[in-house]
């Protein structure tokens, strides 16, 4: 394995290596050619590209990391668990290893060790994800400004939200609230076409810049500010004094007018109090982090050594079928000849079937054991 990302090498240094999806059949094609290997996969993603061969000359880099066998496989698990994210657990890392796999396999460069490896590699990332709680904490601005701005509403029902700008804060903040079951977004934008963009990918509803206002006074619950203003564009005057209403800051410079908290029923949350719960949500992800990290090294044992003897494991599931097919037909040819009950059968099949196992494991395990001591 060879791999450069965020820790080890700037943007610009990570570039040369970065793989585009469109590429990456032919890329992986040329690295069996040009390396001599059997099996290769790729992950290419904006903090990260890693290559995992089989067999061959390792890639030539004089940037990025190399691991070999064990420590392979424990940096691929770390890596697939969100454990080498810039942002502890994120959650995109699955899918683009999953992608990363089936490029591999479209371009034919996927063998038995990559198969056997990746299901069991992702099955062990999300066990210890999910036991750990790692990914649960918000760690962006936006994620948790939205979280705090429902947090602080004391209306009744459900709310009505007003979103605006159409950047990447506005878009993580209109995905939050959706997954927070509000129904009602509005998207706002000084550019419409961009609203509206932006209403097509995430289902709210895209208005006109100049009915913000108007929004603001008589309909909107939680108002999102990312806006990329020069001066305030919510001040006192577009309030209504006792209507409930928060409103969440998350511009720089900020959006919302100080004052505006001065106004009875209205909710200010500005980046200073939004910092406050990022570095809690930071917190907690690390402890978890730290949490996935010894189970996965608890478990890695176990995944590295059914690898390292998968031989074993498919040399007795063959022999177990075999010998059931045996079972079956030696059982099916001497049951007209016996006068049992059907308890007695069943005791005769239990009893059957386990004796076939016993043979199975023993005799496949023997002559594995033979074959290693003899060489």
């Amino acid at each position: 394995m060879w791999t450069v990302d965020f820790r080890s090498a700037t943007v610009a240094e990570r570039q040369p290596h970065s793989v585009s999806a469109h590429l990456a059949p032919a890329t992986l094609t040329g690295a069996l050619r040009d390396l001599g290997a059997s099996e290769a996969l790729v992950l290419s993603t904006c903090n990260r590209v890693l290559w995992l061969t089989v067999g061959g000359q390792p890639r030539a880099a004089s940037t990025g990391h190399r691991f070999a066998g064990r420590e392979a496989i424990r940096h691929l698990c770390r890596v697939v668990a969100g454990l080498e994210s810039m942002v502890l657990g994120e959650p995109q890392i699955l899918g683009q290893i999953k992608d990363a796999w089936e490029l591999s396999r479209s371009a034919g460069a996927s063998g038995p060790h990559i198969e056997y490896l990746m299901p069991r590699v992702i099955g062990l990332a999300k066990a210890v994800r999910h036991e750990s709680g790692l990914g649960k904490g918000a760690v962006s601005v936006a994620h948790v400004g939205v979280q705090q701005g429902l947090g602080a509403w004391r209306g009744d029902g459900s709310p009505v939200a007003l979103i605006v700008g159409a950047g990447k804060m506005a878009s993580i903040a209109v995905r939050q609230l959706r997954a927070s079951g509000v129904k009602a977004i509005h998207v706002a934008n000084r550019t419409y076409e961009s609203a509206v963009r932006l209403g097509e990918s995430s289902g709210a509803c895209p208005v006109a810049y100049a009915e913000i206002h108007r929004l603001i006074r008589e309909t909107a619950s939680i108002v999102v500010c990312a806006c990329a203003a020069p001066h305030t564009i919510v001040g006192p005057e577009h309030l209504t004094p006792g209507r409930d209403l928060v409103l969440v800051d998350l511009a720089v410079p900020g959006n919302v007018d100080p004052a505006a908290a001065l106004v009875p029923g209205v909710t200010v949350l500005g980046l200073d109090e939004i910092a406050a719960g990022v570095a809690k949500g930071l917190e907690r992800r690390e402890a978890a982090a730290a949490a996935a990290a010894a189970a996965l090294d608890a478990r890695l044992p176990r995944l590295i050594d059914r690898y390292e003897n998968r031989h074993r494991h498919v040399g007795l599931q063959d022999a177990q079928l075999r010998w059931d097919a045996i079972r079956r037909t030696e059982l099916n040819r001497i049951r007209p000849a016996l006068a049992a009950s059907e308890r007695e059968w069943g005791l005769i099949e239990a009893l059957a079937w386990r004796l076939t196992r016993k043979i199975t494991h023993d005799t496949v395990f023997a002559s594995l054991g033979s074959g290693r001591a003899s060489q």
